[in-house]
């Protein structure tokens, strides 16, 4: 997991010099059917003159950091609610496909809660920005 999270920490470095709208957030939110909290950070760009966003995020339990996964996810805008999906990376490449939703309940506030389901988990949470490049 430490190549994973040294190659996360220079994707987000990296992207944040593109040309496109990018935001670098925190994430909590809690597995239902495994009752674990997680923890996490993400990077999401929306691209120029789109309603299609990527993103890359690590998230963790809180308990245990470094059994976290990297997920790799793209979504399409429908104003406040987005719908998405994308491959979630564990170790030694164990990848599991997931489907997610968002919603942004107020306009003018980067708040988003999001939902995340894959065979194994279904995670609700909430992403906040911590910087936003326009």
């Amino acid at each position: 997991h430490q190549v994973m999270n040294k190659l996360f920490i220079l994707l987000l470095l990296v992207s944040t010099t593109t040309l496109a709208q990018t935001t670098v957030g925190v994430m909590g939110g809690r597995t239902l059917n495994m009752d674990k909290d997680m923890i996490g950070l993400s990077l999401n760009q929306k691209w120029d003159s789109t309603d299609i966003s990527t993103g890359i995020a690590y998230m963790a339990p809180i308990e245990n950091l470094n059994k976290g996964r990297v997920m790799v996810n793209g979504q399409y805008h429908f104003k406040q609610f987005s719908l998405g999906g994308g491959i979630s990376i564990g170790g030694h490449a164990d990848t599991k496909p997931f489907a997610m939703a968002t919603i942004k309940p107020l306009k003018h506030y980067p708040i988003r809660f999001f939902f995340n389901y894959s065979k194994m988990k279904r995670t609700l949470g909430v992403a906040f920005p911590l910087f936003m490049k326009k």
